[in-house]
């Protein structure tokens, strides 16, 4: 299932099925209250890994939403109504905290026995987030090139993280196309997020998603 709006592609996926704007959408009969997050964080700046080495240095930012206090009163879809002020402040605490998350990468060092066995003892368990949200931003693009070029191009993106078994029970990834164009991709798992949820969360996500390139429309 797809759904373009304006600059943004939605693509929810079913088979191995964040943050302000996660906790805005998510439906008001939930009985739960809080919202365990986790937002993945580069460490390349902290490590100085040229952009064309791969590496796996990444770690997370964790933090506990309160879901009400961005879900009560007024519209939820209505972009004039979204609480701007909770994203500066949470975008403000990630740039504020990132540096400091090698910490939980270090902690790895800690572990005791194969780090092979530490991984698998997770499968089953309580997830330790509710929900992910991956900001990859813009895929890299070679502004010299011109626009005549006869050579391919890549016009959509979109990521997708495997870590269905052990990861964080629902996620969002967000990646720009060299084009101008957004891919959200909502991902979560069967038989560990209810489908009824995920669904709606999907459904108001998108509508939220319309709400703002309507709006964006209207100014320009």
């Amino acid at each position: 299932m797809q759904t373009s709006s304006g600059h943004f592609n939605i693509v929810p996926a079913h088979g191995r099925r964040c943050c302000p704007i996660g906790s805005r959408v998510i439906p008001a009969n939930v009985t739960f209250t809080k919202l365990s997050t986790v937002v993945p964080v580069s460490l390349r700046p902290y490590t100085h890994v040229p952009d064309t080495v791969f590496c796996d240095h990444i770690s997370t930012h964790a933090s506990c939403v309160n879901i009400r206090d961005y879900s009560k009163g007024g519209d939820v879809c209505n972009p004039h109504e979204f609480p701007w002020h909770a994203a500066s402040r949470f975008a403000k605490t990630l740039s504020e905290k990132a540096k400091s998350t090698r910490e939980h990468v270090g902690l790895l060092k800690l572990v005791s026995g194969p780090l092979e066995d530490f991984i698998l003892g997770r499968q089953g368990k309580k997830r330790d987030e509710t929900m992910e949200l991956s900001n990859i931003g813009r895929f890299p693009a070679d502004e010299s090139t011109p626009a005549s070029d006869p050579r391919w191009t890549i016009e959509d993106t979109y990521i997708v993280q495997s870590d269905a078994i052990c990861g964080s029970a629902f996620k969002i990834m967000i990646i720009g196309s060299p084009a101008g164009s957004i891919g959200i991709t909502i991902n979560w798992t069967v038989g560990v997020v209810d489908e009824v949820l995920a669904e709606s969360f999907v459904t108001r996500f998108t509508k939220l998603i319309d709400a703002f390139c309507a709006s964006r429309g209207e100014r320009s």
